[in-house]
Order: structure tokens, then C-alpha cells, then sequence
């Protein structure tokens, strides 16, 4: 294994580990705007949102840790700076619950679109054969 080929391998388990807090939070933004009764929801949160929320708990970190020496990233720096803004946000709480909603909606669509733009256009671009 080349060590462009480790390189490689360590940019995508950065960007991959921001994708689980991505999909917390857009399903989490995403449901209040949804019909649905109180079992509905419940099984949403358990099944789905409780293992996602595990997940994210640990990639975070290590996608902190791996983004460290991509620094020059910026679109990674970026991704690593929105999401611990909105882990502040998350546990202090600020502001409206409506404002809470839409900014962590609008998290969730951000961090899809930019690991989309990752693995599928600069990922090519930035690693050639």
C-alpha cells in the first residue's frame, strides 16, 4: 500500500466521520415537520435516531482527530468547525426551539451536500493515480 493510498484512506475516515451528527441532526430537524403519532415517533427515535446519536458520538471525536492533519483542507476545516458550533448549540441550548430546528436542518443538508462533493467530484481530483 502506497503511502498515497494512506492518505487517501485517512481523508475519507475524516470526512466519513461527519456523516452520522449530518443525519442526527437532519432527521431530527426533519421530524417535528412530520405527521406522525406518538408511536411513530417513538419508534423513530428508538430504532433510528438513539443508534445514529451513538454513532455520532464517537465519530466526531475521531473525525476531529483525523481532520487535524488535513488542515489544509479548508471545506474539512469548515466541517469540523460547524459541527462543534452545533454541538455548543446543541447543549447549551440557544436559542428558540424553532431556530434550533432549522439550524440543525440546515447542518444536516450542508454536511450531505459536502461529503456528496467529497466522494464524488474532489475526492478524484485530489487524489490521482
Amino acid at each position: 500500500m502506497t503511502t498515497n493510498d494512506k492518505l487517501k484512506r485517512k481523508h475519507d475516515i475524516a470526512y466519513a466521520c461527519f456523516i452520522p451528527p449530518g443525519l442526527v441532526y437532519l432527521i431530527g430537524g426533519i421530524a417535528p415537520y412530520l405527521a406522525m403519532d406518538t408511536g411513530t415517533a417513538g419508534g423513530v427515535g428508538f430504532l433510528i435516531l438513539i443508534p445514529l446519536a451513538l454513532a455520532a458520538l464517537t465519530s466526531v471525536p475521531l473525525g476531529l482527530y483525523y481532520s487535524l492533519p488535513f488542515w489544509r483542507d479548508r471545506v474539512l476545516v469548515f466541517l469540523a468547525v460547524i459541527t462543534l458550533i452545533m454541538l455548543v448549540q446543541l447543549f447549551a441550548e440557544w436559542g428558540p426551539v424553532k431556530f434550533r430546528n432549522l439550524a440543525g436542518l440546515l447542518y444536516g443538508v450542508t454536511v450531505l451536500l459536502i461529503e456528496a462533493s467529497w466522494f464524488l467530484l474532489r475526492r478524484g481530483r485530489t487524489y490521482t493515480a
